[in-house]
């Protein structure tokens, strides 16, 4: 993703982006070979040129048009699939604000360990989110990403983060760990976690009670 800043450079920063670009890719060297054979030998031949050519630089208005055309629907594509990716990550949040009310309402114990518990799993929700945020935007650097999102990181888990190149699936992981590992801690009966099983409830929270 390109993030664009008309503050920096008077705009034309985001000509030497790298990550993100569609130019400065392998894809784009077949076109830009042709694209500078063609220039070349208009520009040498212009007098042979004239036999074909009324106008030489006709050639410029027809590929100009063509380049307009091609920047509109492609400016169009764009727009359309950064909404639906915006979209996307909205859906992302309401669900882990679903996954912090399910914690925050089914986990009825007070004791320390499931206090304990609550807050990890919160951790855990923004963690993941800040990652998946951080792997859009292509930020690599981990202390820069903990620092700027003001992560909570144990130093096991930073450890990890650091082994992997795909943090938000590792984070991810973590919540998966933690809601598999807290059902024997909350002291659930197992004929009710079975029962549960049964009716194939799994995109809900179990309640968890005494």
């Amino acid at each position: 993703m390109i993030l664009y800043d008309n503050r920096r450079f008077l705009g034309y920063s985001q000509y030497f982006h790298v990550f993100g670009s569609a130019i400065f890719t392998f894809r784009s060297a077949p076109q830009s070979v042709v694209g500078a054979a063609v220039g070349y030998y208009a520009t040498q031949n212009a007098d042979e040129l004239t036999d074909y050519i009324v106008n030489p630089t006709a050639y410029f208005s027809a590929i100009s048009l063509v380049l307009g055309f091609l920047l509109v629907f492609r400016t169009q594509l764009a727009y359309m699939r950064y909404w639906e990716g915006r979209t996307s990550f909205q859906t992302l949040m309401s669900k882990l604000e679903d996954v912090g009310i399910h914690t925050k309402t089914f986990v009825r114990l007070n004791d320390s360990e499931a206090i304990k518990w609550k807050n990890a799993m919160g951790h855990m929700l923004i963690n993941y989110l800040a990652l998946a945020m951080a792997e859009l935007r292509g930020e690599r650097d981990l202390d820069e990403v903990v620092t700027k999102y003001n992560l909570s990181l144990t130093p096991d888990q930073r450890e990890e983060l650091e082994a992997f190149s795909y943090r938000a699936y590792i984070a991810m992981s973590w919540i998966m760990d933690a809601w598999c590992t807290c059902y024997p801690a909350a002291r659930v009966q197992e004929r009710k976690v079975r029962k549960n099983t049964l009716k194939g409830i799994f995109a809900l929270a179990w309640p968890l009670d005494n």
